[in-house]
């Protein structure tokens, strides 16, 4: 069982990063409501998705988690209240592993094969579709055993699922098959982009020497040719219209432009998958293998508090990682000041 310094230390973090959390979630998901060309990109319809089940995380079960350890004799006299805290945290858990599963499969869907597309509408449902499996799943254990699987736990003294084989189908469901996931997806995209360079490398190589080739070849059939036929010189080196070349660069730059906003979406997938991965895993093995905090009792709460950041890491990875969501973010901020800046002058006015 957890000691009461130990309780205490998780209780205030609890507390704190939810505080944090909830404002940084609130500001990212206005953001990305609020501008209509975010909104338009399917990613950003699954990054709403994990942003709204982030905030849940964090303003409803973060806060509730840390109240029942700064208070645990309270919710220990209060099951039906301590039932609740249980199925709220592991539920906004589960819902936040799956929308990263789905973000997995969309970056593998945009970088590995061309026979599957995330749409608006495939995003909307895979959403809608995490978020219902999410509570289906916490429910199983309530479907086989009762609401008596939720609740205080006297091993560990803390609200959460009782030990037995509902645990594990919950470690297993929520938990294990979702990491494969998205392990084999991005090892696939990592494999495909390294394999993409290879080739592109490649053919710059064979293009460069078939270059130097022709004009070397060039040289001797101009030498040849102009002391025979000046004209058959005049006709081979036409020029191509200037307005195919125009368009021709103008498709090439645009291609290239839609190719490096992929690729920073990816990267930014990415580096939230491997801070989701890099938080969670640690307590879930603790969780796993010592349930009753007998044997690391001293890893489970800073394991907890490095799980909990998670309410705060997905919305700075959003703004760091990705141009699109800093430039939105700062133009929401500019109209917010200029909205602020009009309304002083009129009252002063």
């Amino acid at each position: 069982m957890l000691s009461p310094s130990s309780l205490l230390i998780g209780g205030t973090a609890a507390i704190i990063i939810s505080s944090v959390g909830s404002v940084l979630n609130i500001i990212t998901l206005y953001v990305l409501l609020s501008n209509k060309r975010l909104r338009r990109n399917p990613t950003t319809v699954l990054i709403i998705f994990l942003t709204a089940s982030n905030l849940f995380y964090t303003a409803i079960a973060l806060p509730m988690t840390g109240a029942s350890m700064l208070n645990n004799r309270f919710f220990q006299h209060h099951p039906l209240l301590c039932q609740l805290l249980s199925f709220f945290f592991y539920w906004s858990f589960a819902a936040l592993l799956f929308i990263e599963v789905a973000l997995a499969v969309n970056r593998w869907a945009a970088v590995c094969t061309n026979k599957f597309r995330f749409s608006m509408s495939t995003s909307l449902v895979s959403g809608s579709v995490c978020w219902f499996s999410a509570l289906l799943i916490v429910l199983l254990p309530t479907a086989i055993s009762g609401w008596g699987q939720f609740g205080w736990d006297t091993d560990s003294g803390t609200c959460s699922p009782k030990k037995g084989l509902n645990r594990t189908i919950l470690f297993i469901l929520c938990i294990s098959i979702p990491y494969i996931i998205i392990f084999l997806c991005y090892v696939d995209i990592l494999r495909t982009v390294r394999k993409s360079q290879m080739k592109i490398k490649q053919k710059r190589t064979r293009q460069v020497s078939e270059l130097t080739s022709n004009n070397v070849d060039h040289k001797i059939e101009d030498s040849v040719e102009i002391s025979s036929s000046p004209v058959s010189v005049m006709n081979r080196s036409q020029p191509v219209p200037l307005y195919i070349s125009v368009l021709g660069k103008k498709m090439i730059i645009k291609k290239k432009e839609i190719e490096k906003k992929e690729a920073g979406v990816t990267l930014m997938v990415g580096i939230i998958l491997a801070t989701f991965l890099i938080c969670t895993i640690p307590a879930a093995i603790v969780l796993e293998t010592d349930p009753e905090a007998e044997k690391y009792s001293w890893a489970h709460i800073p394991t907890y508090i490095l799980s909990w950041l998670v309410g705060v890491t997905n919305p700075v990875v959003y703004v760091l990682a990705c141009q699109r969501y800093r430039r939105a973010l700062g133009e929401q901020f500019r109209s917010m000041r200029k909205t602020w800046e009009s309304q002083e002058n009129r009252q002063t006015g």
